[in-house]
């Protein structure tokens, strides 16, 4: 989320939406005139951007999901031996 935060690009889905939250002047200077060659050649570099970056977060988040997964079913396959010894142990001395 930090990333997100702190990134200057607009992820919307729809690449077209993020080029209307930026104020008109900045439009301008980060895309050139409207209808110019330069422009629709900033647009759509600018589309392909905000696309390959949207899919670099959604593989890092599922990378991320698929390491939590795996440690919480480690942890809990630890917690139950652990309960189990403890319950063994406690049975045995009784």
């Amino acid at each position: 989320m930090q990333l997100l935060m702190e990134d200057e690009w607009f992820y919307d889905i729809d690449p077209e939406r993020a080029l209307h939250r930026f104020p008109p002047s900045e439009r301008v200077r980060r895309f050139g005139a409207p209808g110019s060659k330069d422009y629709d050649q900033a647009v759509r570099q600018y589309r392909e951007q905000i696309t390959s970056k949207l899919v670099s977060l959604v593989e890092q988040f599922i990378a991320s999901l698929r390491v939590c997964v795996c440690f919480l079913n480690s942890f809990q396959f630890n917690y139950r031996e652990k309960l189990c010894a403890k319950r063994a142990f406690e049975h045995f001395c009784a």
